[in-house]
């Protein structure tokens, strides 16, 4: 029976077990053949990475992957960096291959395919595992599934979405382009001489964290929740985080990635029409979808899963709260 795993929008399916019996000695021969690609002070951080790909039960999700990936690269010496390719193979975003290869340059030691709703980690030509990923939901319209598609930006460095991909039922299907994401970053980096991703992860960051607090507050809606109590979850969050909030907002001239992925889906006429013409679509919806791809925006560029940090903020408030009742409702329990 398929293992469903993953959580938020897009979730997985195992077709391939890893090999357990054998995790052991995959592990010490990739890390063998590749140790050298990194400083001895990062040797300890990238052997972490590998483990965690290799051993991790269930495996990681294709997001994860990626990002396991470009983590080794920036682990790499600067000499071996380009033992750490990827690109889309047949010149769109269908496929998406991450490798890692041998000294001489033409062996694969470490291989990561991913297309639409499959996924693998091949090493050194065997396939360790094969995964299937299930498209999304939509909580604002149950009947429709989305995928979004990527490419490797080499502007940018990271993964961006490509395409949105709408499927409902007995319609044709949907696509929306949304290359143009990496123009619309490109050029706040420049504008701002790179300020601009500085202020945007903590905004970002700081956005879900609150709204995580807000769906805690929502679940938890029997309760009396001070603002003294939510404020302590959401500075606690962002310390977890490593982030400290700012006083200051940021300046006018600061455009979120939500504003920029909001911009390209409503400038496409085709989305418009589909806005205008389908009963079942709302504000809501349009906001969902947007979360969606911002969230993937976000992580391609930072390396962060923004609904991980959402979940966190939610059980930080709940644990407030539950502290708070067992202290017998003092009001100030939560800072003890």
């Amino acid at each position: 029976m398929p293992i469903t795993i993953g959580n938020g929008f897009l979730k997985s399916e195992i077709l391939i077990t890893p090999p357990k019996k054998t995790a052991e000695s995959w592990w010490r021969i990739l890390w063998e053949r590749f140790k050298d690609y990194f400083f001895s002070t990062g040797r300890a951080k990238a052997d972490s990475y590998i483990h965690e790909m290799l051993f991790t039960d269930p495996p990681p999700t294709r997001e994860r992957l990626a990002d396991i990936f470009f983590e080794l690269k920036a682990l790499a010496c600067a000499s071996h960096t380009d033992r750490f390719q990827v690109y889309n193979p047949h010149g769109d975003d269908s496929t998406i291959i991450f490798r890692i290869v041998d000294e001489k340059g033409g062996d694969d030691l470490l291989r990561i395919t991913q297309s639409t709703d499959i996924f693998s980690c091949t090493i050194m030509g065997e396939i360790y595992f094969l995964m299937k990923s299930k498209p999304g939901l939509l909580k604002s319209y149950p009947q429709m599934t989305f995928t979004i598609n990527k490419r490797y930006s080499e502007v940018l460095e990271s993964l961006t979405p490509s395409t949105l991909c709408l499927n409902l039922a007995g319609e044709p299907l949907l696509s929306v382009p949304l290359y143009s994401i990496v123009k619309h970053v490109n050029s706040e980096l420049f504008k701002t001489n790179f300020e601009w991703k500085a202020q945007e992860k903590i905004n970002y960051l700081a956005t879900k964290i609150r709204s995580g607090i807000e769906s805690a507050k929502h679940t938890l809606h029997k309760e009396n929740i001070s603002e003294s109590t939510r404020q302590r979850a959401f500075l606690e969050t962002m310390s977890m985080c490593g982030l400290k909030p700012t006083e200051t907002p940021p300046p006018p001239t600061h455009v979120p990635i939500a504003k920029m992925v909001e911009t390209i889906l409503l400038e496409n006429k085709t989305f418009q029409a589909f806005l205008v013409t389908n009963a079942n679509t709302s504000q809501s919806f349009l906001d969902e979808i947007i979360e969606a791809v911002s969230d993937h925006v976000f992580r391609g560029l930072f390396r962060t899963d923004p609904q991980v940090i959402q979940k966190m903020a939610e059980e930080q408030l709940t644990k407030l709260h539950v502290r708070w009742h067992r202290q017998g409702g003092n009001g100030l329990s939560c800072f003890l």
